[in-house]
């Protein structure tokens, strides 16, 4: 006979388990025979690190079989809501499981066409401040920025973070954004055009339900796109 140690149910960690994500590349300004939608699992040793090794690895696959020719250093990564990933951030405290992520033009972003990046301010250089007690400390935040156990919806037009034990309700869209020159719209509300940011975050979403980490089987791909 032999003793039968009890299993002790194991929970997943951020940062200690692959990650998979969605990788879309599809501008407006390319035939559609050219996008291109990569389903990859990131490597659980690049989540605590910054994302630089996406992109090489999405136009690797790229350039394989489509055109034109992808240069990794002239692209940069955004969301669903064309908030651009921050190359100084670690993966697990910005990407979340499912995620849908696009490769674009850094041009693009620099310019504003549609794409809001994230703006990180150089440190002024102050004198710093006397240093308090041991006593006095706080204790040091070295987590994400959200609260611990949220996860982030993946519902298009949300991307908010939430307890998976109590989701909230949410509004949101079935089809992803489209960004031409100045116009910006979701594909599935093509008569709500904007051409400013602050009224293309406010276009309210078509759809109601409640935040989910989930994605849905037979909902239209991220990466379609009417045109533009």
């Amino acid at each position: 006979y032999y003793a039968v140690r009890p299993q002790t149910p194991r929970t997943r960690r951020p940062g200690r388990h692959p990650m998979k994500i969605f990788i879309h590349y599809n501008p407006s300004t390319v035939p559609e025979e050219s996008h291109k939608t990569l389903k990859v699992t990131l490597p659980k040793k690049w989540l605590p690190a910054p994302p630089a090794p996406i992109i090489p690895l999405f136009t690797g696959s790229y350039n394989k079989t489509l055109s034109p020719t992808l240069d990794p250093a002239s692209l940069c990564l955004v969301d669903a809501s064309g908030r651009q990933f921050s190359s100084s951030v670690n993966i697990k405290d910005q990407m979340s499981a499912g995620q849908d992520v696009y490769v674009v033009d850094r041009e693009d972003v620099d310019a504003s066409k549609g794409y809001a990046p994230l703006v990180e301010e150089k440190p002024k250089k102050v004198a710093p401040p006397p240093v308090p007690a041991a006593s006095a400390l706080p204790p040091a935040n070295t987590g994400p920025s959200h609260p611990p156990g949220h996860v982030r919806c993946v519902r298009l037009g949300c991307q908010r973070f939430f307890d998976p034990s109590n989701p909230p309700p949410c509004t949101y869209h079935t089809k992803p954004p489209v960004f031409h020159e100045t116009a910006k719209w979701w594909s599935c509300c093509p008569h709500k055009k904007a051409y400013d940011w602050d009224s293309f975050q406010g276009v309210p979403g078509c759809q109601s339900g409640v935040c989910t980490d989930k994605r849905e089987e037979g909902t239209s791909k991220a990466g379609e796109f009417l045109g533009g």
